[in-house]
């Protein structure tokens, strides 16, 4: 995307009093007028310098930005700038994801995050059972899975069975044989929302309903309910052992954990060391033993338990077993689930984007908007149509040619929908996973029916946000004029400035005497870790001083040097760089004499700096491609300067002086 909001971010534009009435006419540009109203909305929505326009010279320079913006934004409509395929493109994807933010009930958001926010404040122990079941699973696999679930659900309700005997013997969680059911504790965000809802919903010591998820069939019972541990942040070594080693590598495993356990007990400042060196978590290895953040049942249970139980940071367990082996871990940081709404809003906001609760919030939009819409539908025509179909949706092979009748089915607004615009769409839409679960033609096509009003309803009230929202509307004008206003500038003034080589060339030789060099030193520079290396390097730099420094050596060059004294460990003691310094470039070479010499300074980096001068150069004029980069900032300025005048021409703007002088007395 690009970033045309930057051209309003230079309009500083002095803040303006409501005082005075907001139709008052600030401005005209070839009889356009522009009110006191829109300045002041464009300068509380685009000023960023909240001190500037202190002096009227200001003012009068924000004002005159504007009106360049408006006039520049009028030229490009008039070029159909926005009617470009590249534009209308941009502005349709730009459109799509701004849209997304209004297709959604947003009360109903809102009461989502709050919803996340107090769950998370909450751990909730829970036991389940599960008959599995996909979600496009024919009637029979259906009720065969229903039948299963009421079963296990009638033994724990009505017979009082214990709810692990039942789990063991009957669900088909897979990990029903370990855990007899248990699953441990959960907060928000970590379950299907079908799931969680039933989690907090159900009071401790109780059994909800049967319920369903995209799983199969479930029914829960909460064992236990408390406050949120929070997150844990820890570093660890892992030594691992199979789950199915023998007896002998388990022991082996143990007893080399304990040992590194003693060594980090006693030397704790060297737990990352052995972490990169002999963990057997080579991922985490690489960062001396790190994990990510965690919460509850993010880690298996042994490896959770342990961290949590950790007290204090640095505190360092004893090795702990799990399926993987042996760990040691070591608390780093802990920080408690966050009690404050607001902060956490937008951590908040983020996750739910992306989660199933996101489309409950459209679902209801859709309500909503059908309603808005005056949905009408025309039942019998629908009946008539869905009772004409033959088996060939059941194949997947209808076509929409097949369908004889073109009758209105519903209504949105003014636009009418016939029987053939579904057929099309069911021609395009018939194929999916979800056709399995149905055994005839008119159960597919009404579930497509019921899809196809959705999108249409969806594709209806977003063509519609513009008269709906006017902020929408608005920041669709914005972004659309700023994508022209760029497009306009980047042709007439950014573009050329960098290939109108014969411009550039001229405007140089028009102006070569602004292009000057200062005086400037032709030096080497050699940056140096310690003192003794500086003194070294000035030695092999300076053969005059080598014998008395090093008498018994071979001068080095500056790439033996790098070999010499950068090594694995310290792979920057020592760099050299060389070139033309003008005054004011290089800090460390500012420190020289204007001399031939060499020169030692001490660095505000810790290093020391040897500076070798090795010519003065007097102030000379620049060539073109020596003050190019300076020439084509120059000229692009020139440009514009030129452009806007031509264009201001084009467009005269006319004050209105008694609201203007009004306005910079503000």
């Amino acid at each position: 995307m690009k970033k045309i909001f930057l051209l309003f971010s230079s309009l500083c534009i002095a803040l303006v009093s409501l005082a005075q009435n907001e139709n008052d006419v600030v401005f005209t540009y070839k009889g356009t007028p522009v009110t006191v109203k829109e300045f002041t909305k464009a300068y509380q929505k685009y000023n960023l310098n909240k001190n500037a326009g202190q002096t009227e010279a200001e003012m009068r320079d924000n004002l005159m930005m504007y009106e360049n913006y408006k006039i520049v934004v009028a030229e490009a409509h008039a070029q159909h700038l926005d009617t470009l395929p590249s534009i209308k493109a941009e502005l349709g994807t730009y459109r799509k994801q701004l849209a997304k933010n209004y297709l959604v009930d947003k009360g109903m958001l809102e009461s989502i995050y709050k919803e996340v926010f107090n769950r998370n404040q909450y751990e909730v122990e829970v036991s389940h059972c599960v008959a599995r079941c996909a979600i496009d699973a024919s009637p029979k696999d259906t009720l065969a899975a229903y039948t299963k679930i009421k079963n296990m659900y009638d033994r724990v309700m009505k017979n009082k069975e214990d709810f692990a005997k039942v789990a063991t013997e009957s669900s088909e969680d897979p990990s029903v044989k370990v855990n007899h059911g248990n699953l441990g504790y959960f907060t928000a965000m970590q379950t299907p929302y079908a799931f969680e809802n039933q989690i907090y919903n159900t009071a401790v010591g109780s059994v909800s309903g049967i319920f369903r998820t995209s799983l199969g069939y479930h029914f829960i019972k909460v064992t236990n309910k408390r406050p949120s541990q929070g997150q844990m942040l820890v570093t660890h070594i892992l030594v691992a052992s199979a789950k199915n080693a023998s007896p002998a590598a388990v022991e082996a495993a143990r007893q080399k954990a304990n040992r590194i356990y003693a060594a980090v007990t006693k030397n704790p400042a060297m737990f990352e060391v052995y972490a990169r060196d002999s963990s057997d978590d080579r991922q985490a290895a690489q960062n001396g033993g790190r994990l990510r953040w965690f919460k509850v049942n993010e880690m298996v249970s042994e490896f959770e338990t342990a961290a949590f139980n950790l007290k204090n940071n640095e505190d360092i367990s004893a090795p702990v077993k799990t399926d993987y082996g042996f760990h040691i871990i070591k608390r780093i940081d802990h920080k408690g689930a966050e009690t404050d709404f607001a902060k956490s809003h937008d951590q908040i906001k983020k996750l739910i984007d992306k989660d199933a609760r996101f489309e409950e919030a459209k679902k209801a939009y859709l309500r909503q908007a059908k309603q808005d819409a005056s949905f009408m539908e025309y039942t019998e025509n629908l009946n008539a149509w869905v009772s004409a179909l033959d088996s060939t949706i059941l194949k997947a092979s209808y076509k929409a040619s097949m369908s004889s009748m073109n009758k209105s089915l519903f209504k949105l607004g003014d636009k009418t929908y016939s029987t053939n615009d579904f057929a099309t769409y069911v021609e395009l839409s018939q194929r999916g996973p979800s056709r399995r679960s149905y055994t005839n033609s008119q159960d597919i096509a009404l579930r497509l029916y019921g899809q196809y009003v959705d999108k249409c309803i969806l594709e209806y009230a977003e063509n519609n946000l513009e008269s709906k929202y006017a902020d929408f509307k608005d920041l669709m004008k914005d972004y659309t004029d700023g994508m022209i206003l760029f497009d306009l500038k980047e042709k007439n003034v950014w573009s050329r400035s960098t290939t109108d080589t014969t411009g550039l060339k001229s405007y140089f030789q028009a102006h070569a005497s602004e292009y000057v060099w200062g005086e400037r030193l032709e030096a080497s520079t050699y940056r140096c870790a310690t003192a003794a290396m500086a003194d070294e390097v000035i030695a092999n730099v300076h053969p005059s001083f080598f014998k008395k420094i090093f008498s018994k050596k071979s001068i080095l060059s500056v790439e033996q040097m790098k070999v010499k004294f950068n090594t694995k460990d310290h792979p920057i003691d020592f760099s050299m760089d060389a070139g033309k310094y003008e005054r004011g470039n290089n800090a460390y070479v500012d420190s020289a004499k204007a001399k031939v010499g060499i020169y030692k300074v001490y660095g505000s980096d810790g290093a020391y700096h040897i500076i070798d001068v090795k010519k003065v150069i007097a102030s000379t004029p620049k060539t073109f491609e020596e003050a190019k980069g300076y020439v084509i900032a120059d000229y692009m300025s020139n440009l514009e300067k030129s452009w806007m005048s031509a264009l201001r021409d084009k467009y005269p703007v006319v004050e209105n002086k008694s609201v203007v002088e009004a306005l910079l007395k503000k």
